[in-house]
């Protein structure tokens, strides 16, 4: 899996933080989903079943939608959906392609358009990795 993703001029951001900032964007953070996504990673149950049966993510049984809505459930199988987006058709892709992929489908990425989407990604990611950031100074201070 990826662990930490270089964007916006070699800043790292992890692994942990994407996702949060995915989370965000999708579900709003709502253990049940919203707008007809389900779950905290809003991952759809068919998407899910398929992760499970044929491509070997078989940590947690995903046997009805409403397993989607068990956090570690929904986040674990958004992860494993991500990770496999980020190399799909076998090819590496970037942040932006991945997050498009993740919130509307591969097939309706548009890297040359402006998309809503990336835009709240981005600044729920800079969200996210500022609470990172404050929290490894706190550490220090501490």
């Amino acid at each position: 899996m990826i662990r930490n993703m270089k964007l916006f001029n070699q800043a790292v951001f992890s692994y942990d933080s994407v996702l949060c900032a995915l989370a965000e964007i999708v579900s709003m953070r709502c253990v049940d989903g919203i707008e007809g996504r389900t779950g905290l990673m809003g991952i759809d149950y068919s998407t899910a079943f398929r992760l499970y049966t044929e491509l070997g993510f078989r940590d947690y049984p995903v046997d009805y939608v409403e397993d989607l809505t068990k956090p570690f459930v929904s986040i674990y199988f958004g992860a494993a959906y991500f990770a496999w987006l980020s190399m799909y058709e076998g090819r590496e892709r970037n942040l932006q392609f991945t997050v498009q992929a993740y919130v509307s489908g591969p097939e309706n990425v548009n890297l040359e358009a402006k998309s809503p989407q990336w835009d709240k990604f981005e600044q729920a990611l800079t969200m996210y990795n500022v609470r990172k950031e404050r929290r490894e100074v706190h550490r220090h201070v501490t």
